[in-house]
């Protein structure tokens, strides 16, 4: 009877213990996995529902919105270009539309959500 519950337990304590993998969208980037995985891995500030990565059309190339990147800065969102490179970076709580190569960012359209936590 014992040995029939031992798997039953590990599986119960991996899933309420966070052993769990947020599966990232199809398509993306290998550096931009990179950095979903480090944002993965942090503890205490990239909290479940309050990091992610959402993929944008801006200026006819894709790029990606990362939330949750920074324990110290609320509302700090970071946009990069599919080769990862950061091309800009909107603070929220001080609103309006911040300009990314020039251009306003409220000109970029939503794609998809690559990943969340």
């Amino acid at each position: 009877m014992m040995k029939h519950l031992l798997p039953l337990l590990i599986f119960y304590s991996m899933t309420l213990t966070g052993c769990y993998k947020s599966k990232i969208a199809d398509d993306t980037p290998k550096c931009m996995e990179k950095v979903i995985k480090q944002l993965n891995k942090r503890e205490g500030c990239a909290i479940a529902g309050e990091s992610g990565v959402l993929e944008y059309l801006f200026q006819n190339e894709t790029v990606y919105v990362v939330y949750g990147d920074d324990c110290f800065m609320e509302g700090k969102q970071t946009i990069y270009d599919q080769e990862c490179n950061i091309i800009g970076q909107i603070l929220t709580q001080y609103g309006g539309d911040p300009l990314v190569r020039g251009e306003g960012f409220s000109n970029a359209i939503f794609v998809r959500e690559v990943w969340e936590k």
